[in-house]
């Protein structure tokens, strides 16, 4: 038809074709003006390295009509994000940028996966997803899952349209309305070891980093290396601590201050153990005082712990398993579900390792048989301390001590702090019981093998360490040291058939060293705490 020869004919062929763009082109879906007396819709779309929303609204007959396109490309970081938490971040920026529409109206928020709708309404808040459901809560919004989304393949195809090359403007918002478009989308920062992997890896610092900052970040990367593609910080001791991602975090003070190994100890002592475990991010301490002050347990049980008023007279023991205190707790109200009314405890005055049981009855058989277990497991002691109580020092313990060589020393009934040691230990493991129990309060007994476990791997003031280093030479493998394993940990799986063997007789000629700076902590907290 272009060429001059040609006839024109117009067919009845050419007819309906040309009638078909004609409907086509009046069916397209074409941007209407807002009406703000009506409810409106969203619907957001999150996936690969684009995020796309579209808002619409229905006409009289009930058709929905868009009112506003919306797309953006993600940063690097961004991508790495899971499924959900992309078609969050698409919420959160769609909402945003279309706020000067919705922000007085209803909103029905249509998503295609159920995971975004229980992110949204979970209450089980970390510090990312609460930032940035508190930003969707000044909308009043309806959220409903929705199999078929309506215009999604036309919001995905612009969304590829507008994909752009790195470094040039990210973002393509289609607005009837006039109105200035803020460019700074206040979202969560990437992963604080990101920009440390990078330095480290490549030598170059991140590119939208200031040249002023840069100086100050080469300094703060001195003390950080990568040991097979993970983040160690060297602390102040050379002891090389595993970094934590900002994801991981909550997962580390759960297991540390609430789980089986927790205890539900101080912000400073829960912040210690973590790094004692081989643990490291830049805010653990202000972490911990944060999750610890939300912990409802620890708000019911909180005390105030004071100085003795009296003056103390600490007796310093310089080996393990020489020096036992025992003492009794109860009578326990409630009782447990078994019967259980007494705990009786042992603690050694030197690793601070402490042994319990639950007792029905408070008599000299089960102390007898609770003695015997401690000296099968741990040695003959040089000395068991306890009060004066007839039932610690009856014909058969007293005949059985003999026996050992074992001196049974008691404190009075009117002064039972003469046995500090065990009314030390008493009051942190009901403490710890007391946070660790369900509404069920009769189950304390089935709690006490946990209570122990935390507090053996806890470290103390007195020594600087946890019972189980002093005894053991190292720290315990914990459930989540499996999944996120510390330096020695790494080593330990790499080592061959022979090198465990080298690798713990080096840890048994370290102990006394170890065991050794344990003394003179004991003799400088002592004569701290004296009055």
């Amino acid at each position: 038809m272009l060429k001059k020869s040609v006839a024109f004919k117009w067919t009845a062929e050419g007819k309906a074709s040309f009638e078909a763009i004609k409907e086509a082109i009046s069916q397209a879906p074409t941007l209407v003006n807002p009406d703000f007396s009506k409810d409106f819709m969203l619907y957001a779309f999150g996936g690969g390295d684009i995020i796309s929303a579209i808002l619409v609204q229905q006409n009289k007959e009930g058709l929905e009509q868009p009112v506003v396109f919306f797309s953006q490309g993600l940063e690097e970081y961004e991508t790495r994000y899971s499924f959900i938490e992309k078609h969050v971040l698409e919420v959160i920026r769609s909402l945003k940028k279309f706020k000067h529409l919705v922000s007085n109206n209803k909103i029905q928020l249509l998503v295609s996966h159920a995971g975004v709708k229980d992110f949204l309404l979970n209450k089980d808040l970390n510090e990312k997803r609460a930032g940035w459901i508190t930003r969707v809560m000044e909308y009043d919004i309806e959220i409903k899952v929705t199999k078929l989304v309506h215009g999604k393949e036309l919001c995905e195809q612009l969304a590829l349209s507008q994909q752009v090359e790195a470094g040039d403007e990210k973002e393509t918002v289609l607005v009837l309305q006039d109105g200035q478009e803020q460019e700074n989308d206040n979202v969560p920062s990437p992963c604080w070891t990101q920009n440390m992997i990078h330095f480290l890896q490549t030598g170059l610092c991140p590119p939208e980093m200031s040249k002023a900052k840069r100086g100050y970040f080469r300094l703060q990367v001195i003390p950080y290396v990568l040991v097979d593609g993970v983040l160690f910080k060297k602390d102040i001791n050379g002891v090389l601590l595993r970094c934590i991602g900002t994801g991981q975090i909550e997962r580390v003070l759960r297991d540390f201050h609430d789980g089986d190994s927790g205890g539900h100890f101080s912000p400073r002592v829960t912040a210690l153990k973590i790094m004692k475990a081989g643990y490291y991010w830049p805010t653990v301490f202000s972490d911990c005082y944060t999750w610890i002050k939300k912990c409802k347990k620890c708000a019911l049980f909180t005390g105030k712990e004071r100085l003795a008023a009296l003056p103390l007279h600490p007796i310093l023991v310089d080996q393990p398993f020489m020096q036992w205190g025992l003492d009794f707790v109860g009578v326990i109200n409630p009782n447990s579900s078994q019967g259980h009314k007494w705990i009786l405890t042992a603690t050694d005055y030197f690793t601070k390792w402490t042994e319990a049981v639950a007792l029905k009855e408070a008599n000299e058989s089960n102390i007898l048989d609770f003695y015997e277990g401690i000296v099968t497991r741990f040695g003959v002691s040089a000395t068991i301390i306890s009060d004066n109580a007839l039932a610690f020092i009856g014909s058969k313990i007293t005949e059985w001590a003999v026996k050992n060589g074992i001196y049974l020393s008691t404190s009075s009934n009117y002064y039972p702090q003469g046995n500090g040691q065990a009314e030390s230990t008493n009051k942190n493991l009901l403490r710890i019981i007391r946070r660790t129990l369900d509404e069920n309060q009769r189950t304390w007994h089935t709690k006490l093998k946990l209570v122990l476990w935390a507090n053996r791997i806890t470290p103390k003031r007195s020594t600087g360490n946890s019972p189980y280093k002093l005894v053991y030479g190292k720290e315990a493998v914990l459930p989540i040291s499996l999944e996120l394993p510390a330096l020695e940990l790494m080593k330990q799986l790499e080592l061959s058939e022979f090198e465990p063997m080298e690798a713990r007789y080096a840890e048994l000629m370290e102990l006394e060293e170890i065991r050794e700076h344990a003394v003179q902590t004991i003799e400088k907290y002592q004569a701290l705490v004296k009055r």
